[in-house]
C-alpha cells in the first residue's frame, strides 16, 4: 500500500512538473519566413529580402467583420558586406 502511494505522489509531482504551458509561443506572435533571397551586387555588397506570413493576418482576413485589413506577408529587405 505504501509503494502505491510513494507511486501516485510520484506521478502527481511529474504531471504538474512537465507541463510546459510557461514557455508557449502563440502562432500570432511568431515570424514565419516563407522566402528568402540572396543576392550579390556588383560592388560586392549583399542584398537580402524576405518574405514573412503575418499568421493573425491570415487568419483575421478569412473572418467577416469590420477591422484593420493589413496585407497577410510583409517583405523585409536589407544590404550590407556579410550576410550576417
Amino acid at each position: 500500500m505504501k509503494r502505491k502511494g510513494v507511486f501516485l505522489l510520484l506521478m502527481m509531482t511529474m504531471t504538474l512538473l512537465l507541463t510546459s504551458c510557461w514557455s508557449k509561443k502563440e502562432l500570432t506572435d511568431l515570424a514565419i519566413v516563407s522566402a528568402m533571397g540572396i543576392d550579390e551586387t556588383k560592388d560586392g555588397r549583399f542584398h537580402i529580402t524576405l518574405q514573412i506570413i503575418n499568421p493573425g493576418n491570415v487568419a483575421g482576413g478569412m473572418q467577416g467583420g469590420g477591422g484593420s485589413q493589413s496585407p497577410p506577408i510583409t517583405i523585409y529587405s536589407a544590404s550590407g558586406d556579410n550576410i550576417v
